[in-house]
């Protein structure tokens, strides 16, 4: 019986030898398991620093963006007020110009003497004034 102890103890033994025990086991799930958490805190680091970055360039990107899509519209408001500040111009024109037609004609129906008249009147006196003046002075230069 000796030698079956013998043998049976040196094949428990090989076999011992040849399986990792549990504890190499745990060891070896342990180290694992620290070095996936190593790699995910290395991985994630990268990862923020790198989202951090794009973020940064994203948020100047964005903001160049607006403002030139605040200096282009801008630029398109001010041509659309131009337009109709010119359309109103136009309009109040011709409105002025109707409106002094209309009026003239309102006048002349009723026979009432529009400026135009009036000036013209003005003129003939002042040329009638001017020639009665030359008229006196040569009948004061005649008598004298």
């Amino acid at each position: 019986m000796a030698r079956e102890e013998v043998t049976l103890d040196v094949e428990i033994e090989e076999l011992e030898e040849a399986k990792p025990s549990l504890f190499q086991k745990m060891a070896a799930t342990v180290r694992s398991t620290m070095m996936v958490g190593l790699g995910a805190a290395d991985m994630t680091q990268e990862k923020v620093a790198n989202l951090w970055g794009s973020t940064r360039n994203l948020v100047g990107d964005l903001e160049k963006r607006g403002e030139d899509v605040s200096v282009k519209r801008r630029e398109q408001i001010t041509e659309e007020v131009d337009k109709r500040q010119e359309q109103i111009k136009g309009i109040s024109g011709k409105a002025t110009e109707s409106f002094d037609k209309y009026s003239e004609a309102v006048l002349t129906r009723v026979n009432i003497p529009t400026s135009e008249d009036i000036e013209g009147l003005s003129k003939q006196v002042s040329s009638l004034s001017r020639k009665v003046d030359k008229v006196r002075k040569e009948q004061e230069e005649a008598a004298a």
